[in-house]
C-alpha cells in the first residue's frame, strides 16, 4: 500500500525545472504529493536571455561572455533554491555534474 504519491522530476541545468512542468508540479505539491528535483548541473554554460540585465544600473552590465558565465553560475544555485520553493518542491537535489 502506498502512503503517500511522489513524483520526480530530473532537469538538466537549473531553470529548466521553471519552463518544463512547473505548473503540474505546484498543483500537485499544493495537493500534497511529496515532489522531488533532481539538477543534474550548475548550468555553468548558460546564456544571458534577459537582455534588459546588462543595460545600464543592472548587474549584467559591461561583462564580457567569460564574467557574464561566471556571475549566472553564481546566481543559479539561489534562483533554483527559489523556483524550487515557489513551485513547491519538497526535496531538491543537485548531482553536481558540470554543464557542457
Amino acid at each position: 500500500m502506498i502512503d503517500q504519491l511522489s513524483l520526480l522530476t530530473v532537469h538538466a541545468h537549473p531553470d529548466d525545472e521553471a519552463s518544463k512542468g512547473a505548473p503540474t508540479l505546484a498543483k500537485y505539491a499544493r495537493e500534497g504529493v511529496h515532489t522531488t528535483l533532481v539538477c543534474c548541473t550548475g548550468g555553468e554554460e548558460g546564456d544571458l536571455n534577459n537582455s534588459a540585465l546588462a543595460e545600464p544600473g543592472q548587474p549584467f552590465h559591461g561583462l564580457d561572455a567569460a564574467a557574464t558565465k561566471q556571475l549566472l553560475a553564481e546566481l543559479r544555485p539561489n534562483e533554483l533554491a527559489e523556483s524550487a520553493r515557489i513551485i513547491g518542491f519538497s526535496r531538491v537535489e543537485m548531482l553536481g555534474y558540470r554543464d557542457s
